[in-house]
């Protein structure tokens, strides 16, 4: 609630919003002479996300990363999503399995996706761990099935991977275009919250919604603090993915605790460097100096 009405005030106060930006770009400025360069790949990322919000590139692409070691331990915790009941469930999440698997959440944390990160942001970033869930065919739109956008950042860098096989039919990320996402927002005199398709359908075609289904290991990056979004909700099968977050180190709002407190939560953050410590998101950097 409180980020909601911070952004409120920015969005509808123009002083308050023009203050932000500058201080914004006093960070960026001061932080440009410690930005890493990029390999070309992750600079080809950052120029697309730059221009589009949203970037495509190959699992073999992702800076840092053993790949194989990513699919397996994401291939795990897929296939134990798979092994739950739904118990009524439209969204089930792999919280204490994940933190077994710190291949995958201190991907992130790697020094080549910080520089990527820092790139596309400008500035410091935090990380805020990884979000393995299974997506219920249940056709029901509740939650994040509906469109909005991310409203903890004035930008916002999210991964998101498709675990397995997704169709126009279980549960693609649908998005507009940045244009059509700004038209969206002043068509609806939009801040924050969730939109409707029948609002968002008056204000923007369907024709010109967009989504990104594909094979398992296919990737989006996205500014979802850029793009009006979703996750459609899947009717013919379920959906696998994971979800990794970065945001500047002066957010509007902070996301969630983790919901784990079991002793495993400290073994993604364990050896970390000065730089990998500092780049924690505070829900993370609680769990790190509280210790066992």
């Amino acid at each position: 609630m409180a980020t909601r009405v911070k952004r409120e005030v920015i969005a509808r106060f123009t002083p308050a919003r023009q203050l932000r930006e500058h201080h914004h770009e006093q960070r960026a400025r001061r932080h440009a002479p410690a930005l890493h360069p990029l390999i070309a790949a992750a600079q080809e990322t950052v120029d697309d996300l730059e221009r589009d919000a949203i970037a495509h590139p190959s699992l073999d692409d992702l800076a840092g990363a053993d790949a194989g070691a990513i699919r397996t331990g994401l291939t795990s915790l897929a296939d134990g999503l798979a092994a739950q009941a739904p118990a009524g469930r439209s969204t089930i999440r792999s919280d204490e399995n994940l933190l077994n698997e710190t291949e995958v959440w201190r991907w992130g944390l790697a020094p080549g996706m910080l520089d990527l990160a820092e790139h596309d942001l400008g500035v410091p970033v935090w990380y805020y761990g990884a979000d393995v869930r299974r997506e219920v065919a249940d056709g029901k739109t509740i939650g994040v099935r509906h469109w909005h956008r991310d409203i903890e950042d004035r930008r916002v860098l999210k991964i998101l991977m498709w675990l397995r096989d997704v169709g126009e039919s279980n549960g693609p990320f649908a998005y507009l275009s940045p244009a059509d996402s700004n038209e969206a927002v002043s068509r609806l005199h939009y801040v924050s919250g969730y939109i409707s398709d029948d609002r968002m359908r008056a204000a923007i075609p369907e024709d010109r919604w967009r989504t990104s289904p594909g094979p398992a290991w296919t990737i989006t990056y996205a500014d979802n603090a850029r793009v009006m979004h979703r996750a459609t909700p899947p009717s013919s099968g379920d959906r696998y993915s994971v979800t990794f977050t970065w945001t500047s180190r002066h957010p509007v709002g902070f996301q969630d605790v983790p919901s784990s407190r079991a002793a495993n939560a400290l073994r993604p953050l364990e050896d970390l460097d000065d730089r990998q410590r500092a780049a924690l998101a505070p829900c993370w950097a609680r769990v790190a100096q509280a210790g066992p």
